[in-house]
């Protein structure tokens, strides 16, 4: 680990430093990094916001066609209490996981070392509370 320190000293007081760009304030994203699956995917910021948009888009079309004429306002309130009760348990779920990981097996970021192990162990916990 002191290596790794050192060497991050060492860049960060170089020439090529990028601390004295950053004092000058804050400046929109232009990249994007992504990764599913083990693929990683770099794109621009535009490109996202466009993508998002679109998901959002087709989201909104996708519930607002799928109530159909039976969809009255009883139905979608009920279904709306399920998805905030399945959501809190979710979250109770995988806090509990959590804090026993922390507390408990005094390994509270063991979870940080691989791309699918947030997955593993948080996944069955929030579909057990879900």
């Amino acid at each position: 680990m002191a290596e790794n320190t050192f060497a991050l000293i060492e860049r960060l007081t170089s020439p090529a430093s990028p601390l004295p760009e950053l004092a000058s304030g804050y400046s929109r994203p232009r990249t994007v990094f992504f990764t599913f699956l083990g693929v990683f995917f770099v794109y621009s910021f535009r490109t996202a916001e466009l993508l998002y948009s679109l998901l959002f888009i087709a989201s909104c079309v996708l519930v607002r066609s799928g109530g159909g004429p039976s969809a009255r306002g009883a139905t979608m309130a009920k279904a709306l209490f399920s998805v905030i009760l399945g959501g809190l348990g979710a979250l109770v779920g995988a806090n509990a996981v959590a804090f026993i990981m922390q507390r408990v097996l005094g390994r509270g970021m063991s979870w940080f070392k691989g791309e699918f192990e947030p997955l593993i162990l948080y996944g069955p916990a929030a579909m057990c509370g879900t």
